[in-house]
């Protein structure tokens, strides 16, 4: 281990130990495995009632965010990276699976503000969110209130997530849709001109995870604080 790194996980132990005494029960930590990594600037916020259960190897890159409100829940599997200004917040359940992966300023909301005639309320209207294991969630995307999105999906940097998505493969787009299958075998995009159709809307998956993330987005969606 270079020094550099010595200090980078030396300085997320504190930043975890500090997590851990704020926290308390109302966060579950693991044991053992792969050590849980904090970045500079990254935040938990769990509200009294609120509960979030955390799997070894959870990496949170700088600036990160993850807040449960009042009564609400969130899991986060093993190996599940958030790259720079990433954020889940919940007001009532979100999920993630193992081995999943967050480009720079991902937004997962399950809550969205009532809009009537009256215009928008600070009332919240709130669904469930599910993310499967092994999926990829490009940079700037947005993953909306009641949305399932099953295991081994990728979805393009950018894209806006409002609806479930239930077919292994590749999705893009605003509202996202799926533009590529993966083949049965193998885990291939199943597709000939994948290499030159998928570039410009996945992007560069090395450039999506640097830690310079750029600024956050603007989910329009309001994160009221626990």
């Amino acid at each position: 281990m270079t020094f550099s790194k010595f200090l980078k996980w030396s300085a997320s132990f504190v930043r975890l130990m500090v997590l851990k005494i704020g926290l308390g029960s109302n966060v579950s930590w693991p044991h053992g495995g792969k050590p849980v990594y904090i970045g500079r600037g990254a935040r938990i916020r769990v509200a009294d009632g609120g509960r979030l259960r955390i799997g070894q190897g959870l990496y949170l890159s700088e600036n990160c965010l993850i807040q449960v409100n009042p009564e609400a829940e969130v899991s986060l599997g093993e190996h599940v990276f958030m790259n720079a200004n990433s954020r889940v917040v919940s007001a009532k359940s979100v999920e993630v699976g193992d081995n999943s992966m967050f480009g720079p300023n991902v937004c997962v909301y399950d809550h969205d503000h009532v809009i009537g005639c009256n215009g928008v309320s600070a009332e919240l209207v709130c669904d469930p969110v599910s993310i499967g294991s092994s999926c990829w969630i490009g940079a700037n995307s947005v993953v909306t209130k009641g949305v399932v999105v099953a295991s081994k999906i990728a979805i393009g940097g950018g894209a806006v997530v409002t609806r479930s998505l239930t077919e292994m493969g590749v999705y893009a787009g605003v509202p996202a849709r799926l533009v590529s299958h993966f083949a049965a075998q193998g885990g291939c995009v199943n597709d000939e001109s994948s290499e030159k159709t998928l570039a410009p809307q996945l992007g560069n998956i090395t450039t999506q995870m640097a830690p310079q993330g750029g600024g956050s987005i603007t989910a329009g969606q309001a994160e009221k604080r626990a």
